[in-house]
């Protein structure tokens, strides 16, 4: 017993150490959204989830990765979600610290027109060029659910490239 202790003790240690830090990159043009399963192409609107088991989840759009935590995950299994700054494309930030601008003007991959932020200055500016609603990460599951968005009818919302 006592020789089987510290190797539990070693195990645990390699396990705690293979979950993320902080957010994966996202490999644009290459990784898949892990809701709508399209590639992810836009490095304005990424986003992903580490779970609290050390799963990491890639998404396309903030619409996909909220919808995904909403009827997939769950909010108490997810240990960190990040989002792409909208104005520092590729650049991931955490979701609860973003500002959110929600447009018709702006063309998401799922087509609720959701960008995020770092900065309110950033928003700010966007939003005297294309108007919108500014929200909050509380705000996003609400918006998710009453635009209709889920996993039955995602088809609908991708955003078709003409």
């Amino acid at each position: 017993m006592r020789r089987v202790f510290p190797l539990l003790l070693l195990l645990l240690a390699l396990f705690a150490g293979c979950r993320p830090k902080g957010p994966v990159a996202i490999e644009y043009g290459q990784d898949i959204c892990a809701f709508c399963k399209m590639i992810i192409a836009d490095p304005r609107f990424g986003a992903e989830v580490i779970t609290k088991t050390g799963k990491v989840y890639k998404f396309d759009s903030v619409e996909c990765m909220v919808a995904h935590i909403m009827y997939d995950l769950g909010f108490d299994n997810v240990e960190a979600a990040y989002v792409t700054d909208f104005a520092n494309p590729g650049k991931l930030i955490p979701a609860e610290e973003a500002y959110y601008l929600q447009s018709t003007r702006l063309r998401s991959p799922m087509s609720l027109g959701i960008a995020a932020f770092s900065s309110k200055k950033d928003l700010e500016k966007l939003k005297a060029e294309v108007d919108g609603l500014e929200l909050l990460w509380k705000d996003l599951p609400n918006v998710i659910r009453e635009s209709g968005f889920n996993p039955e009818n995602v088809e609908k919302f991708i955003r078709r490239v003409p």
